[in-house]
């Protein structure tokens, strides 16, 4: 009878057992790592929601779904409903909200989280590297929210919240110009800590103060357009 009891309670305790194929938090955002490895790879993994290629929709070239030119491809539908117009509200291509929210969440989590890692070194400007970290994370954010804007007018602001599975996510839209200010406005407050062109060949890529300038630009073009007048 005790060895059973003992084997119980041993396979318990493996039952618990954190899967070791997973990071916490706390092993991401290390208060040793000076280098910020994990913590860099995680930045690394929210740029791969930037949007794709031209021909991110249906393999071909996004033109085909406009009055600029026609897909060769006549049995690709994805490309066909965007340029007849025939997509629905449940059923429509280039649907980026799940994939842009999730990207949001994981800036959160950064921006929440980088300032525990103790990151060595500063850009030319004296910018130390965990305050440019953290301006790419809030630019590719304020990035997706544009995407989102584009998509859907105005959409949930979450600030700086990180949801968790108890949490009440059925959240009111904030209007287009709540959302086309938040955007200019995260873009000025980090324009000054992101890197300036040229940057060296291993930071090829990574945002820096132009990215920060043309994302503004373009949203008060947006903004600026009588499609978009008025929210």
């Amino acid at each position: 009878m005790l060895g059973l009891v003992s084997l119980i309670f041993s396979c318990k305790s493996d039952l618990e057992t954190e899967p070791i194929e997973l990071q916490t938090l706390d092993q991401v955002f290390n208060n040793k790592d000076s280098a910020g490895l994990n913590a860099e790879r995680f930045l690394i993994d929210i740029y791969t929601r930037l949007p794709r290629t031209l021909n991110r929709v249906g393999d071909d070239y996004l033109d085909a779904a406009t009055d600029d030119a026609i897909s060769s491809n006549t049995a690709n539908v994805s490309v066909q409903q965007l340029a007849l117009g025939t997509n629905t509200s449940d059923n429509y291509q280039d649907n980026q909200w799940a994939n842009y929210y999730t990207g949001i969440r994981q800036a959160n989590i950064f921006v929440n989280n980088i300032d525990k890692v103790p990151l060595k070194g500063k850009l030319a400007n004296g910018t130390g590297y965990n305050a440019v970290w953290k301006s790419e994370a809030r630019f590719l954010r304020a990035l997706f929210y544009f995407e989102l804007v584009k998509r859907h007018a105005g959409v949930p602001l979450l600030g700086d919240k990180v949801f968790q599975l108890g949490d009440d996510v059925e959240l009111p839209r904030n209007s287009f110009e709540e959302c086309v200010n938040y955007i200019v406005s995260e873009c000025d407050a980090i324009k000054g800590l992101l890197r300036v062109e040229p940057v060296a060949d291993s930071d090829l890529g990574r945002i820096t103060r132009g990215a920060a300038y043309a994302l503004k630009a373009r949203v008060l073009l947006y903004a600026a357009s009588p499609l978009f007048n008025g929210g």
